[in-house]
């Protein structure tokens, strides 16, 4: 990680579980995301989960990679992870 960077960006496509379910056509392109300081990003044991209970997460819970970010309120752990972005 570069010691100048400020921020990290996760953005994530709303539409990537209906994607899924519906022939792989993409239903929705809405981009929705979090934001947080890599100073803060440094107190947290941030996790990018692909499998839970030993099998790859559901649509439901954010296949194909979720951001989970400890000690944050749920809506800050981005499902259907698309792009990370760091950035100064």
């Amino acid at each position: 990680m570069k010691t100048d960077a400020v921020m990290f960006t996760f953005n994530a496509l709303l539409g990537i579980a209906k994607r899924i379910a519906v022939d792989n056509t993409l239903v929705s392109s809405t981009i929705y995301g979090t934001i947080l300081p890599v100073i803060e990003a440094k107190k947290f044991d941030i996790l990018l989960a692909y499998e839970m209970n030993g099998q790859s997460i559901s649509p439901e819970h954010g296949y194909p990679v979720r951001v989970v970010i400890p000690q944050l309120p749920g809506r800050k752990n981005v499902k259907w992870l698309w792009k990370i972005i760091l950035e100064k």
